[in-house]
């Protein structure tokens, strides 16, 4: 084994090793890390099955450095691994780590710093045991449960047994930064604005086939939210229709249809078990435009063997009477210039003051229900949703009001131009 402390000046890592013999210097230990102030500390708990009195003054001072590796085996006290999660960016389990020789494991037992930089490294073999990570890989593998349950009669032999697989493994990465996120965008000449990076992504990014979480896009106590994204993200392991080539002038339809059919089936899976009414849609008119479109299918199984097996070519040419028909649709679509995007930027006008939040919410509820649903909801609940009504004068919030259900009136009404679908 190797030093109970190791400080590598070259790659900034200060390796601690806690264990019964030297919990006596668990004090000693945190005043090195805020001495040395490493840009990884490397804490390893193997075969500690009892939680140091005095633990949280070196978590205390763990939590000023960017990036905090554990490293852990089946001897680790629960609790221990708990408490150490809070701060640990990557934790890695001994047993599970893919030595490929003893030479290998040797190397390891005697400069773990190095070994540990490479697997930490290793994202499809990294192992997070933070309660994030715990519990959206459980959560992920019990949707993907229920999700066989309900569509598995119309999945292929092939997704059927690709989606059994997945349920076998740890699908989920949880991320504190995009600090790696960035490395790699800037490496591969993709570098984007840090704030339009993304708060999950699928593994088309890494090519790893997990889905990232990265905390820092989300508040604190926030698993809710962080798991009404994964059900939008595992939708995309059921659903990935094949993309169409015949449409190079519109380069964004193959995604703009596919996270619209994903999102639908999100949505609607969470409506119907009741969960998480808060999830906000970042794809409302992809949403919108999909449902429109397969009210062309005759019934719910024709509707979901297209959604789930089908082409962006077959999807185009079963829900609409021409290519023509569906391209001036689309267009209108992605331009925000159907008769729906219509009414509702003339409804949002009312609000001048709060006019691009309310128009996105009214998008969003539109997307969990319908067009028709939402105006209906939207006519009832006006006054209630309107900040602007507090300060308004009597004949004000009548004006108000009947200016709100004049315009949704008109959207069933049959005037003006053509509805969505």
């Amino acid at each position: 084994m190797p030093n109970n402390i190791i400080f590598d000046s070259t790659l900034n890592t200060l390796y601690i090793k806690l264990d019964r013999d030297n919990l006596g210097l668990v004090t000693t230990y945190a005043e090195n890390i805020q001495g040395l102030n490493p840009h990884t500390v490397v804490l390893d708990i193997r075969g500690l099955e009892i939680v140091p009195d005095n633990i949280q003054l070196l978590i205390s001072s763990a939590k000023t450095i960017d990036d905090v590796v554990t490293i852990n085996d089946s001897k680790t006290s629960e609790a221990l691994l708990k408490d150490i999660s809070q701060i640990s960016i990557c934790s890695l389990s001994y047993e599970d780590i893919p030595f490929k020789s003893e030479e290998e494991r040797k190397l390891f037992e005697e400069y773990p710093i190095d070994a540990v930089n490479h697997y930490s490294s290793k994202r499809t073999e990294k192992i997070n045991t933070s309660s994030e990570s715990e519990y959206l890989n459980a959560s992920a593998k019990f949707h993907l449960k229920e999700v066989l349950t309900e569509y598995g009669k119309y999945l292929s032999e092939e997704k059927r047994t690709e989606l059994e697989s997945l349920i076998k493994t740890d699908m989920v990465v949880v991320e504190k930064n995009h600090d790696t996120y960035a490395a790699f965008k800037k490496a591969t000449g993709e570098e984007e604005d840090p704030k339009d990076y993304p708060s999950a992504h699928g593994g088309k990014v890494y090519g790893d086939k997990k889905i990232h979480f990265y905390l820092n896009k989300f508040k604190q106590d926030s698993l809710a939210d962080m798991e009404g994204v994964l059900i939008h993200e595992l939708f995309h392991y059921v659903i990935s229709p094949e993309y169409t080539t015949k449409y190079p002038e519109e380069p964004r339809m193959n995604s703009f249809i596919s996270e619209g059919l994903v999102d639908m089936y999100a949505l609607d899976y969470m409506k119907k078990r009741s969960l998480f009414d808060n999830y906000q849609s970042n794809y409302p008119s992809e949403v919108i435009f999909t449902r429109e479109k397969l009210k062309a299918m005759p019934d719910d199984e024709t509707k979901h063997k297209l959604v789930l097996n089908g082409s962006i070519d077959q999807f185009i040419e079963l829900t609409s009477k021409s290519e023509e028909d569906f391209i001036k649709d689309y267009q209108e679509a992605k331009n925000h210039e159907t008769k729906f995007d219509k009414i509702i930027s003339e409804i949002s006008s009312y609000m001048p003051h709060h006019q691009d939040s309310y128009a996105r919410n009214c998008m969003r509820l539109a997307a969990r229900v319908s067009p028709e649903e939402a105006l209906k909801i939207i006519k009832e609940t006006t006054m209630e949703l309107t900040p602007e009504m507090l300060s308004m004068s009597a004949e004000q919030t009548k004006a108000l009001q009947d200016g709100v259900s004049k315009s949704a009136d008109s959207y069933s009404s049959g005037d003006s131009s053509k509805q969505i679908s």
